[in-house]
């Protein structure tokens, strides 16, 4: 279907807008994975101190 210049560049936004959206949620979720690394290391660490203390 022929569509006119106000149609074309409202699906060019809309675009945008999904490929925004969808980086974005690619950030969080790597920030994610990062904060569970980052606990898991935190957790690891406290278990080697504790099993320090009890050697």
């Amino acid at each position: 279907a022929p569509q006119t210049k106000d149609e074309l560049i409202r699906e060019l936004h809309l675009q945008r807008a999904v490929e925004e959206e969808e980086k974005a949620k690619k950030k969080r979720e790597e920030e994610r994975l990062l904060e569970e690394q980052k606990a898991k290391k935190a957790a690891l660490t406290a278990t080697k101190i504790s099993i320090n203390r009890q050697i």
